[in-house]
Parts: structure tokens; sequence; C-alpha cells
């Protein structure tokens, strides 16, 4: 585990705290306090749990808390007890979920909570009352099933409720609503998001990833849903955000890195961080920020070329406006300055004036002597 201390990224403890090569794993934090769970080849492909004592890690409930063999642990931490879903292979590879009573472990419910082979099993905890999201083999085409325990299990919307196969699940409540991201075999294997209010409903268009995905990972900043993934074919990650009628990319980049796999979205004080396995850097963990671009767009110019600013801004950050650093021309016409507005209304911004970025990216749209800026473009002045 690392972490970044404003300069560089550095240990979180002891690297390399595993007994073998760690597999699915899964970080939360609570009260400051990182925990992780995986499952531990050298442990017999057991799921482990561990937390950050001190400078070193050490395992919560004395030892691997599977019976055996496991698959697809997920962590999620409520009220500080940490509760681990997985797949146990010594049970027919059904579901189970343990909690952590801060003595021993013990099974939610008694026993496995699928009644068949569970796969991408996603957790989350609210308020007391675990949730499991998985694709459940017992249903036709593996679609999947959403269960929660509120002293008994029970599905929601039944089990197979999604239209076609689900892979690559991830779950997340927000306030009481559970939202799942996952690759919808009914719809090309694209990424799908839905929500349960009553019954399940789509959120926006299904399908609406730019190809077929895979690593789909679910995060909320202030309210809004972020969707991280992998594209099949090229094997980038993209995030999307939800805009209230349609998933828009984030940042307004479509492709923030090349060859991720195994996608993990967080968001922290606004800004969605990304951690995967980068092809380009050997196959090694990476982790990057998604800062909010300024594009300048000379549209409609008859001569030179557009400013460029490479820099990035976090939310509401200042933004120092360029000069017309490419020297554009329009026949007949002085440049004047950058506005907001695409009429060329409103405040008139020089060189090293400023103005807040904002929180939000949109698909840059070439206009005449557009800046654009998150949702706002900057129009030049002729």
């Amino acid at each position: 585990v690392m972490k970044y201390n404003g300069s560089g990224w550095e240990l979180v403890g002891n690297g390399g705290f595993s007994a073998g090569a760690a597999t699915y794993l899964s970080l939360k934090f609570w009260n400051g306090v990182p925990y992780v769970a995986f499952v531990d080849a050298g442990n017999g492909s057991k799921t482990v749990l561990m937390k950050l004592e001190g400078n070193a890690w050490s395992g919560v409930g004395g030892g691997a808390l599977s019976a055996g063999k496991s698959d697809f642990a997920s962590l999620s931490i409520d009220n500080g007890f940490p509760y681990v879903a997985y797949q146990d292979q010594t049970n027919q590879f059904r579901g189970t979920l343990r909690k952590f009573n801060g003595s021993a472990w013990e099974t939610v419910g008694g026993g496995a909570f699928s009644s068949s082979q569970a796969n991408f099993i996603s957790l989350d905890v609210d308020n007391g009352i675990p949730y499991v999201a998985y694709r459940d083999t017992n249903v036709g085409m593996s679609r999947g099933t959403v269960m929660k325990f509120d002293g008994a299990w029970s599905t929601l919307g039944g089990n197979g409720f999604t239209s076609g196969a689900a892979s690559d699940i991830s779950l997340y409540v927000y306030n009481g609503v559970p939202y799942m991201a996952y690759t919808d075999g009914a719809n090309g294997d694209r990424t799908t998001v839905l929500k349960y209010e009553g019954g399940w409903q789509t959120v926006g268009s299904p399908g609406f990833s730019s190809d077929k995905t895979s690593f789909n990972s679910l995060a909320f900043a202030n309210g809004t849903p972020y969707v991280a993934y992998q594209t099949y074919y090229a094997g980038n990650a993209e995030i999307r955000k939800w805009n209230g009628s349609g998933w828009e990319l984030a940042g307004g980049a479509a492709y923030l890195a090349e060859g991720a796999y195994y996608i993990s979205l967080a968001i922290h004080d606004g800004n969605p961080y990304l951690a995967f396995q980068h092809r380009g850097q050997g196959w090694k963990a990476t982790v990057i920020k998604l800062k909010h671009a300024v594009v300048y767009d000379g549209s409609g110019s008859t001569g030179g070329t557009d400013a460029f600013d490479g820099a990035g801004y976090e939310s509401n950050a200042k933004v120092k406006v360029l000069a017309n650093t490419g020297n554009l021309s329009k026949t007949g016409y002085t440049f004047a300055g950058w506005t907001l507005i695409a009429d060329g209304s409103g405040t008139v911004y020089g060189a090293n004036d400023t103005f807040a970025i904002g929180s939000s990216a949109v698909e840059l749209v070439r206009r005449d002597l557009v800046c654009e800026v998150d949702a706002q473009p900057l129009y030049g002045l002729l």
C-alpha cells in the first residue's frame, strides 16, 4: 500500500506484507486507519483482512477469515466494524459475508447468502445494513442479483433482475439507495448503471460506454455518481459522471490512461483518483488524479494557432488567462480577449486575468474562438 505525500508516492507501513501473491485487493479507511482485504495465494488462497498498526500491517481476527480457497474479496467498514464478502470455494463457490465483531469473525446470516456460485461480488454496508451484488449463476445468462441483510437475507427486485449477463460489478449505496455499475451482456458488453428505488431503473441510457468494458468501479462525490472502467479493445481507462441527463466524460478527455487494468476509483475533495495496473509501466500499480483542463479554441480565425494551457487545475482553483500566444487573427478584426459566453457578451478576460474553474468538465466542442473550461467555454473576441 502506498500514499501520496504531496510530492511523491511512499510506502504505507512495510511493503510486501502478504504471505504470497495478493489478488482482489479491497482498500478502505476507518478513522484514518487503512484496512485492506485480499485473497492471499501464500495462505492457501484464503481471504485475509489486515490493517495498519503503527508502521506495520497486522491481521484482523487472528488469521484468514475464509475457511479455504476464495475469490472476489470485497471490503466495507461500517461504524468501525469491518465486513468482508467473498466467494467460498469450499462451499460450492457460494457467496459468504463475514463481520469482525471486535473479537472474532462471525458469518452474517449464519451461512452463504447465495444459493449457487457467486462471481464478481461487490459489497457495501449502509447504516448497519449490508448489501451484496454478484453475478448469479443460478439464473439464466448469469444475470445480476443484489441482496441485503436486515435480520434475514432478501433480494432487491428478485434474483437475476438484469436483462442480460452481468459481470465486473460495482455496488455503491448512497443515502440508502443502492446503485450498481456492471458490464451489461444485453447491451453489447458495455457499461450500464442501475439504481433501486422500489424497483430497478436505469440511470441514463443502458450501455452508455464508448466500447465494451471491464473492471467497472463506482463512486460518488457530493451526490453525483462517477464510474470508471477499462475499454475492452484498447485497454484504456475512461471516467464518466452523471450530469442529470446523461453520462459525460469527466475531465473532457476520453482516455485518461493507456493500458489500465484492475481499475479502482475513489473521489477525495471532489477530485477523482484512479488506481490501476498499468501496462505502460511494466504492469505495476499506478495512481492518477484527474484535473480539469483549460482548452483554447480559435475556430473562425483566419490565421495563427490556438493558445495552449497544459497545466490542469484542481476543482475551484483560479485560472490565469493566457494572452493570444498563438497570434490568432481574423481579417478586419482585432483580438480583444476571452469571454465565457458563446455570443461574445459578458466579462472579457485579458492576459493574466483570473476566474474560478469550477468542479466539472465536458467533452470539448470547438466553436468560434473558444476556450472551454469544464462546462464554461471561453470565447475570443476580435
